[in-house]
């Protein structure tokens, strides 16, 4: 059975139906009953809405997000990303 994410769970997704349906993506927000997400870096990209319906929880990490890691380690501890980046 796949986990489905609720309103609240913030962090990294899997986008699985819909026009991007196959990305990764940060869960940022919510906007009624949608969810705020950043395909790239978070607070750095323009934001898509997508039903939280077709989200799933990923262990998988935008590269983005490993490129900003340096600029905001806050978002990404949340994140929970570790890189042998300076």
């Amino acid at each position: 059975m796949m986990l489905r994410i609720r309103q609240g769970e913030y962090g990294p997704v899997r986008v699985v139906e819909g026009e991007y349906a196959g990305w990764v993506g940060y869960y940022d927000a919510d906007e009624g009953p949608l969810a705020v997400i950043n395909l790239t870096a978070p607070h750095r990209s323009e934001t898509v809405l997508v039903r939280r319906s077709w989200l799933r929880p990923t262990r998988v990490t935008p590269l983005e997000l490993l490129h900003w890691q340096p600029a905001s380690s806050a978002i990404v501890e949340h994140c929970d990303v570790t890189s042998s980046m300076p």
